[in-house]
């Protein structure tokens, strides 16, 4: 599933390129988050191509939008995600107001040098005393940014910092212990912090109440507000900032201009740092009647002796925008703006953006604001709303033209009315079109912007859903592309368009540590190759429409028949690899569509291919582990963590929403809409276990292709046959499924549907559903940990059947979330202190490797002690880690 080399996509900063031209290390992109339902920036984690040789569909929206891809490539509409293919003229897809601009390479032109940087420690009063200068060009060199060329990815961030400090940013004159701050609302300071952060700067934020008091030309102000600031407290930072550009001191009291080497920039440069200033000084998109807009306004407030200079600067912010195409207002005296402060009278000129629809269609779609989300959000639903009404105004045109040429041909005003009358175009509108030699025709009684936002914009994101108009397909033979994104909410903008992009296994080996520890790296790394990790990935393994319903009935038991697993590996998982009563009639097109790339990938989250080493100092019960084929106290195994990828979220998602209506017809209530009941033998109840035994079987499939990339890496890493390194599975057990078995209940046996939530099956000796080589010991039963802390293997237990129902814990689990978690610790860190702990890991994206430190989990050893205290499992053998592929 693809797109036309030539789409384009664009980044968090509204820049975009052609999707053949992206290059997924460097850009980020913008994505919608269905739970915050918000646009957010991300960033992709793969690439992919292939050659097309058939087809392309066109979807071409009302307002204007059109994108080339393939028929199987989905795209967010109204009922979700629906693949290009089954789009029809009745849907509605998500759209962005954003056009952009596009990127071109920028010249290596020496923007920071130590000239300058010498020049702006002079001006900031910074000597050599104490080698104050060596220290703060140390810290530069340190961050790699003593000299920075125009062409440095970097100046991204630079240019929007450097923008907003000309807003509501400042570098205040002290004799030491130089800061920036940066002022605004808390949620829009995040995105400020971010990309400090990504320069290698700290940032705090600070909250205070403030009370302020002004004399203005209507009389003293007073008001109290709470104000949120973000301080960067590095001398370092201020002097880049200032060498750039940046206004030094007390902004209202100095002569500044903007920097000369802004103008020589790339139109996407210019864009960002305007975006930034105009997210702190411009006023926010507003409309005085529901569809005429008023001119967006900034302004520039002196000392009365430095009038010249505001005039001058807003010259400079008009030159800048007219290189951009956009027209303002010459700047304006505001009398109103005056006001008496501490150091004289400051007075205020002004400068508007030309509120006509052509310059306000370029400006928000192609500018707009950044480090500003409520602007942001206005200026795309603004965007959005001037296309609608152009297209409104040159329909109602194209349509006058025709009734005055009709009329002119002799044709009676009612048979006018009766062919040309549509929604876009009244009889009223007509008669007055016959008789009447006005302009362009007015869009009066068409729907206002707070409507139009109401009706078709996706939560509070600024995206809105435009209603597809045609549907083509054209030939096409050549390349096509994708990309993989590193988020939970696998989709993009493209074209302005929003597209689409568990359980345990442990693998024994007959290898020892010392032979595995001086090729942990390459192992890894070769894994990280084979195993695509990440939100969103495609697997290598491909299978048509018609092979994917076999699969997910029969689960293993098809691997083993197609040449994707050796004999035994069915017989040692769990349920003999595949759950009776799978339906794939029951599973929608759109899980089959988000499933059937996806074999063979491990996926985010606590998901993770891990190689182990057993700990001989917790080497437990020997016997047992010798039944299990772990013979060596530092024999090697790897263990597989992960479930049935985006197939079984969007069949859970799918049946949530199928359950609501019989709940209601049941009297079924619930306190949150996901924990959605009905009786299972209930037709709804019934449909969902064979959708839901199709991603067990999904993910047992998911694993066994995974097992088979491993037993290939070690294969090549060794030189060796894996069935020669006795690569055999140990077990493969299902976490987080309702089963249906049997158990005594009561003194009774009776059928029970068994919820395994947080927890695992630990069925004990003599079992009948336990492999035979193991079912006079008991199941194995694996609990992971972090991918710090290491795992268990431990063994089912009678207690377990007679107390738990045969289930013990299935993990540490969390006691940090997700987003704390990050805040708590880099990956970059967490990744160097794990390779000094002898932990070798190759990390999909650093947030997610953060997102997985041991500090978030509970202590492993405690949670396997207490199962084995209990009696419900029993320990075997404690499995420390010594490489990592994380999702």
């Amino acid at each position: 599933n693809c797109l036309h080399p030539d789409s384009r996509v664009y980044d968090e900063n509204g820049v975009w390129r052609r999707i053949g031209d992206v290059d997924t290390r460097s850009q980020g992109f913008l994505t919608y988050d269905k739970r915050k339902q918000a646009a957010i920036p991300t960033k992709a984690i793969l690439k992919e191509r292939r050659w097309e040789s058939g087809s392309l569909l066109k979807l071409k929206t009302e307002n204007g939008r059109t994108i080339l891809l393939t028929s199987d490539h989905p795209v967010e509409t109204r009922r979700g995600m629906v693949p290009a293919g089954k789009v029809s003229l009745d849907d509605y897809l998500m759209t962005s107001g954003l056009n952009g601009i596009g990127f071109s390479e920028p010249p290596a032109t020496e923007i920071i040098s130590s000239d300058n940087l010498h020049a702006a420690m002079e001006k900031m009063g910074i000597g050599e005393r104490g080698s104050a200068r060596a220290q703060v060009l140390g810290e530069l060199r340190s961050r790699n940014l003593e000299r920075v060329l125009l062409n440095d990815p970097r100046m991204a961030q630079l240019l929007k910092l450097l923008g907003f400090i000309y807003g509501d940013g400042t570098i205040p004159e002290v004799k030491s212990g130089h800061y920036v701050s940066f002022y605004g609302k808390a949620e829009d300071l995040s995105d400020i912090k971010r990309d400090l952060e990504a320069l290698g700067f700290a940032s705090h934020r600070f909250t205070r109440e403030r009370h302020h008091k002004i004399n203005t030309i209507y009389g003293p102000s007073e008001f109290d507000f709470a104000e949120h600031s973000l301080q960067a407290s590095s001398t370092s930072l201020a002097v880049l900032m200032v060498a750039l550009g940046a206004p030094y001191g007390k902004k209202a009291a100095k002569e500044y201009r903007l920097p000369a080497w802004l103008f020589a920039s790339e139109d996407w440069q210019r864009k960002l740092f305007l975006a930034a200033y105009f997210g702190a000084e411009l006023s926010e998109p507003k409309t005085t009647n529901g569809y005429d807009f008023q001119m967006p306004l900034f302004s520039v407030n002196k000392l009365e002796r430095l009038s010249q200079s505001a005039i001058q600067l807003l010259e400079d912010f008009r030159s800048l925008l007219q290189s951009l195409y956009i027209e303002t207002s010459p700047p304006a005296r505001v009398v109103g703006y005056d006001y008496d402060g501490v150091e004289g009278r400051s007075i205020g000129f002004r400068v508007g953006i030309l509120s006509n629809t052509k310059n306000l269609l370029r400006f928000f779609g192609q500018i707009g604001y950044l480090y500003n989300g409520e602007k942001q959000r206005l200026a795309s639903l603004s965007s959005c709303f001037l296309s609608y009404l152009q297209r409104i105004r040159d329909e109602r045109n194209r349509i006058r033209e025709q009734a005055v040429e009709m009329y002119g041909s002799g044709v009676p005003p009612g048979k006018i009315i009766e062919s040309l009358a549509s929604e876009t175009a009244g009889p009223s509108f007509i008669r007055h079109s016959i008789w009447n030699t006005r302009g362009s025709a007015r869009v009066w009684q068409s729907i206002r912007l707070e409507n139009f936002v109401k009706t078709f914009e996706a939560g509070r994101s600024g995206l809105i859903y435009d209603k597809v108009q045609s549907i083509e397909s054209l030939p096409y033979e050549g390349l096509v592309y994708d990309v993989t994104i590193g988020d939970s909410n696998h989709n993009f903008v493209s074209e302005g368009i929003i597209v689409s992009n568990c359980g345990m296994r442990l693998v024994r080996t007959n290898l020892r540590f010392g032979e595995v520890k001086p090729k942990v790296k390459e192992l890894v790394d070769l894994l990280f190759q084979l195993v695509p990790a990440g939100v969103g990935v495609k697997g290598t393994e491909r299978f048509a429409e018609t092979q994917f319903e076999e699969i997910t009935r029969w689960g293993v038991k098809w691997c083993a028949e197609h040449d994707l697993a050796w004999e035994d590996d069915p017989s040692h998982v769990e349920e003999g690899g595949y759950i009776k009563g799978a339906d794939p009639r029951k599973v929608s097109g759109q899980a089959l569509s988000r499933g059937i790339s996806q074999f063979g990938t491990l996926g985010s989250g606590n998901h993770y291919l891990e190689i182990q080493v057993v700990d001989p100092a917790r080497y437990f019960d020997p016997e047992l582990a010798r039944h299990f084929g772990i013979v060596h106290e530092d024999q090697v195994v790897v263990m597989i963590h992960c479930g049935s990828r985006g197939f079984g979220h969007q069949i859970a998602t799918d049946y949530v929403r199928n359950f609501e209506g019989g709940m209601k017809r049941a009297g079924i209530q619930v306190r949150d809409r996901e924990l959605a009941s009905l009786p299972f033998n209930s037709r709804e109840g019934q449909n969902y276990y064979g959708a839901m035994a199709c991603a067990a079987n999904f993910a047992f499939v998911n694993r066994q292709v995974i097992v088979q990339k491993i037993r290939e890496a070690f294969g090549r890493v060794f030189h060796r046959d894996p069935e020669a390194l006795d690569m055999h599975l140990v077990y493969d057990v299902c976490h987080n499924i309702a089963k249906v078995e049997r158990h005594t209940y009561d003194g009774s046996t009776v059928e029970a549907i068994v919820h395994r939530k947080g927890a695992t099956r630990s069925f004990g000796p003599g079992h009948p559903d336990i492999p035979p080589p193991y079912r006079s010991v008991g199941q194995p039963v694996i609990i992971g940990g972090s991918m710090e802390t290491g795992s268990y293997l431990l063994v089912g237990t009678h207690r377990a059947m007679e107390e738990t129902f045969g289930s013990t814990a299935h993990g540490s689990g969390r006691t940090m979330s997700r987003t704390a978690a990050k805040k708590t610790v880099r990956g970059y860190d967490l990744q160097r202190k794990m390779q000094e702990k002898g932990i070798y890991v190759k990390a999909a994206t650093m947030d997610g490797l953060a997102e997985e430190a041991g500090m978030a989990y509970k202590d492993i050893s405690q949670v396997v002690e207490t199962m084995d205290r209990a009696g419900i499992s029993k320990k075997v053998v404690a499995l420390r880690p010594i490489g990592n592929v994380k999702g």
